[in-house]
């Protein structure tokens, strides 16, 4: 089982929400929620995974970071981070 699928579920159980409703929070089925905690489907995209992550009342970026990781190489979250670095030295 991935990071991305042990944090999911520890989340939803914490928040003491079904898979239905973590589903809903996102426009998923909560068969769908079932098959990613189980590692049988990887995460959604990452507007769906923030969404799901506040629903459950956790901070998004470490959901949003694992199903990064999981997604993507390394060089990928290379690129990712630099741009997000960029983007927060123009604040």
């Amino acid at each position: 089982m991935s990071s991305f699928a042990e944090q999911l579920r520890l989340s939803r159980l914490h928040s003491g929400l079904t898979l239905a409703e973590v589903g809903a929070s996102c426009g998923l089925s909560g068969g769908y929620v079932a098959n990613m905690e189980h590692g049988r489907k990887g995460p959604p995209s990452v507007d769906k995974v923030a969404s799901m992550a506040r629903a459950m009342g956790a901070k998004p970026a470490l959901l949003v970071m694992l199903a990064l990781h999981e997604r993507h190489t390394e060089e990928e979250l290379s690129v990712i981070g630099a741009c997000f670095q960029a983007r927060l030295g123009d604040k």
